[in-house]
């Protein structure tokens, strides 16, 4: 039972810790609430300050503005642009002024920087902008004044300026483009003091430019008076106050700082998005939280870009709730340690008996039903040690009623220790249950063995039977098989009958297109001996004409071998003269014979030649004779095969058909066979199925007997 202590203890420590990480996240959120808090005031009260400096500035501003309207300054400007305008040359002028203007002292020519130092209107200026401050506040507002005309050249000081033109100056051209111009904060060259140049315009009454009023405002006027006066950061001693360019170079600072220092690259710098705003930074190993402003217009003047940084240690501004989280994280620690106590002592108060009860539960579990148990308390544990005590009893009771029926005796009987017994009342009618269950297990062991004796007889009948069937089955299979045989015979001689017939159909069609060709070729044959004959009788026709022709041609001759001779003998009676004549005659004579010779030999050969075409007129003649005669021949042939070639078609579909059907007839005693194979292979089963069954009868005999006996051993009366 230390589990139980142990979950109690653990139960009163978790609890207390929930509770002490309740108040811690309250003690975080309350921290994060107060940063925020602080952040935000000390925002807001960074952007009152940056305000009353602008507005500071905005004050200098006016008050320059009443200088510049100051009938003194009009008239002193007025009367310098006319002597400027009077001048030949205006840059000649200036230049040689601003030669002698930054002369060393001992090579000044007139002193003309002395004389404006002592001018009226530099006097003027020195009592009203800087002695009348000196004198009031013990301090210097504006470190240097100066005036220029409308060319840029100085018209009177209160210090000595640098430079006389100051026409090519950037504030000089701003205010004579805008009214006026803030510049930043520098470091003025003739006071030393870091200051903030101020310019303004002046006009005349009818709003022309005349000239420029400089003041350069010290930054001890600009940012330690606004800070002082408001007493706004006095509450931390980590409180520091800074102001920036927008570049992140240091211009002010509460604490030692250096001039125009660059801290752009600083975590805290970087950290600086919006126009306003706070954030938690690392600076010099602590947790810092900054608040800070960028600077904006004021009162229709564009001021300079600044950033104005107000900085507290996290340690001391939260250093209420650190306070607080060491306060509730000891609060915690002792409520622990109570809830701890309290929780042994309860843990010890209910284990111990709760031991007991389980200890015998235990032996209870492991069959000991001895036990006895003692509990003197009186809350709930002591109700539930007395239900055990009353469960052990009921448990002893069942235990004597189940060891009756275990040594077969049903007569027992089994009482109930309330109407919710359901462990008694599901006893008592299993115990019902099981003597009618004898009962009738006895009635059925009796039928039992009487049926099995009728189910072994009629099984040794069944066995003899199915040896019998299996052996005809035997018998018929071989049968079958045996004509399966014979018919796979007969579908390989159809299968090779149908093959022949199809070569045959084959056969037959190609004779018949050979025949057919023969017919093309015997009708192309006639035409041709029928051209032959046509081109002989032609001929003979030629040859006729050829010999009439031969007929003229001796006649020709006759006629020229007379004339030669006639020639000759004129040629002999010419004598002398007539020789020559005589010669040519003689050889006409000879021509005429040579053409006779010819004559007659042509004439043997065209009728050798008319014999010859009229043999090959009867020999072609005897030919188209012969060719009709094939060509009908070849056309009953034709036919002929093709009536052998429409029956041996017919035989050979005939083939295929029994082929087909031998092939099916196959299939059949195939499946027949497969079938008897079946029919067997089941027959032997029924066999072995049937000598089984006929020794599961007689183990079933042996069995009814068996349980027979064992249910006699049951006593269900007295």
């Amino acid at each position: 039972m230390k589990k139980i202590g142990t979950k109690l203890i653990l139960f009163f420590v978790i609890t207390v810790l929930l509770i002490a990480a309740i108040a811690a996240y309250s003690v975080y959120e309350s921290r994060l609430s107060l940063g925020d808090s602080i952040g935000s005031s000390f925002t807001f009260s960074a952007d009152t300050l940056l305000r009353e400096i602008q507005e500071t500035i905005f004050l200098k501003m006016e008050l320059i503005e009443l200088i510049t309207e100051n009938p003194a300054v009009q008239r002193e400007v007025a009367m310098s642009n006319r002597e400027f305008a009077g001048l030949r040359d205006v840059e000649r002028y200036m230049d040689k002024i601003e030669e002698e203007w930054k002369a060393p002292e001992k090579k000044r020519g007139s002193g003309f920087k002395d004389k404006l130092l002592e001018s009226g209107l530099s006097l003027e200026l020195r009592r009203q902008l800087i002695d009348f401050f000196v004198e009031k506040y013990g301090a210097t507002t504006f470190a240097e004044v100066f005036v220029t005309n409308r060319y840029g050249a100085v018209i009177a000081l209160t210090d000595k300026v640098p430079d006389y033109r100051q026409d090519d100056e950037v504030w000089f051209q701003a205010a004579r483009m805008n009214g006026y111009h803030i510049g930043e904060v520098t470091l003025d060259e003739i006071s030393g003091a870091i200051a903030v140049p101020l310019s303004v315009r002046i006009e005349d009454e009818a709003g022309e430019f005349m000239g420029v009023v400089r003041a350069v405002l010290a930054s001890n006027e600009i940012f330690s008076k606004p800070i002082i006066t408001t007493r706004k950061y006095e509450a931390y001693e980590t409180t520091q106050i800074r102001v920036l360019t927008d570049e992140g170079r240091m211009i002010y600072g509460t604490k030692t700082f250096r001039f125009l220092e660059d801290v752009s690259d600083s975590p805290a710098f970087r950290s600086i998005a919006d126009n306003t705003g706070y954030f938690v930074s690392e600076e010099g190993g602590k947790r810092v939280l900054f608040s800070y402003v960028r600077s904006e217009s004021y009162a229709g003047f564009e001021m300079p870009a600044w950033v104005l940084v107000v900085s507290h240690d996290v340690d001391e501004v939260l250093a209420p709730a650190f306070r607080l989280e060491r306060e509730i994280v000891l609060a915690s620690l002792a409520l622990i340690l109570v809830a701890a106590g309290l929780a042994v002592f309860i843990s010890r108060s209910i284990s111990r008996p709760v031991t007991r009860v389980s200890d015998a539960v235990a032996e209870i579990a492991q069959g000991n039903l001895g036990v006895t148990l003692q509990v003197r308390s009186k809350d709930e544990i002591g109700s539930l040690a007395k239900s055990f005590i009353s469960m052990n009893d009921s448990l002893k009771a069942i235990t004597d009623v189940a060891k009756r029926i275990a040594s077969g005796d049903l007569t027992a009987e089994v009482m109930m220790r309330s109407d919710r017994d359901q462990l008694g009342r599901a006893l008592g009618e299993m115990l019902e249950n099981l003597r009618n269950q004898v009962l009738e297990i006895r009635e059925a062991v009796n039928k039992l063995a009487s049926s099995l004796s009728q189910i072994f007889v009629s099984t040794q009948q069944l066995s003899s039977g199915a040896a019998e069937s299996a052996a005809s089955i035997t018998q018929t299979t071989t049968t079958v098989e045996e004509v399966k045989q014979t018919a796979l015979i007969s579908s390989d001689k159809a299968k090779s009958v149908s093959e022949t017939a199809e070569n045959s159909v084959k056969s037959v069609q190609e004779g018949l297109r050979s025949s057919e060709k023969v017919i093309e070729r015997m009708n192309y044959i006639g035409v041709q001996m029928q051209a032959i004959a046509e081109n002989i009788v032609n001929l003979s026709k030629q040859s006729m004409e050829i010999g009439s022709v031969t007929s003229t041609v001796n006649d020709i001759a006759e006629q020229s071998n007379v004339l030669a001779v006639n020639a000759s003998i004129e040629a002999i009676k010419a004598g002398e003269q007539g020789r020559g004549f005589g010669v040519v005659a003689e050889e006409i004579r000879r021509l005429a014979v040579q053409s006779k010779d010819a004559t007659r030999q042509v004439g043997r050969i065209l009728n050798d030649a008319q014999k010859a075409i009229n043999t090959a007129v009867l020999a072609a003649e005897e030919g188209a004779k012969a060719v009709d005669v094939g060509i009908i021949q070849s056309r009953e042939a034709s036919d002929t095969i093709q009536i052998l070639s429409q029956n041996i078609e017919r035989a050979a579909d005939a083939a295929r058909q029994i082929a087909a059907s031998s092939q099916q007839q196959l299939v059949g005693m195939d499946q027949v066979a497969l079938a008897m194979e079946s029919i067997e292979e089941a027959g032997r089963s029924n066999v072995g199925s049937t000598k089984q069954l006929e020794q599961t009868a007689q183990d079933l005999r042996e069995f009814s007997q068996r349980l027979k006996h064992m249910v006699e051993r049951y006593r269900i009366e007295e």
